[in-house]
């Protein structure tokens, strides 16, 4: 098995499109030598798929399909945003002619304010029918906390 030399110009963080790190945004000149982060391959994360040095790898039961997670989307493991349950909102997708949301008019003393508010009725339509995770106390889980006991990790690629 050959080895590649260590430079830049070898190095999986190399721009494909011009001679620049998109680590730092150096330049790459033709004789470099690869700095301490110089790595051969990137490891795409599972959820986003964006292409990093070196991913968090969380599930290494299968050697051939190894699953890393960037460290953004590390942050969201556990929330809505990796849910099976949270995949499609049929609030904002369904075709109903109900407006998303309404004017409300709020008073205190002599000041009077209004604010859109969700539309209770495309609620009720929507999100209190076809959503696994709605609360009626709470509402909307995925607005208000973004997690519930229903949740069930999936792989977004």
């Amino acid at each position: 098995m050959k080895t590649l030399d260590k430079y830049c110009k070898n190095c999986a963080l190399r721009d494909p499109k011009a001679p620049k790190c998109q680590l730092t945004g150096l330049e790459i000149q033709q004789g470099d030598m690869a700095c301490a982060r110089y790595v051969t391959h990137l490891d795409e994360c599972g959820i986003c798929g964006s292409k990093m040095p070196r991913g968090l790898l969380i599930d290494a039961t299968n050697p051939a399909d190894p699953f890393y997670v960037c460290p953004q989307c590390e942050q969201k493991i556990g929330t809505c945003f990796t849910c099976e349950k949270a995949q499609q909102c049929s609030f904002e997708s369904d075709p109903s002619t109900l407006p998303k949301v309404i004017p409300q008019t709020i008073r205190q003393g002599n000041a009077v304010m209004q604010t859109q508010v969700r539309n209770p009725e495309r609620v009720k339509i929507t999100c209190e029918k076809n959503c696994a995770c709605y609360d009626k106390e709470i509402g909307c889980i995925r607005e208000e906390s973004q997690c519930c006991n229903k949740y069930i990790f999936v792989r977004r690629k």
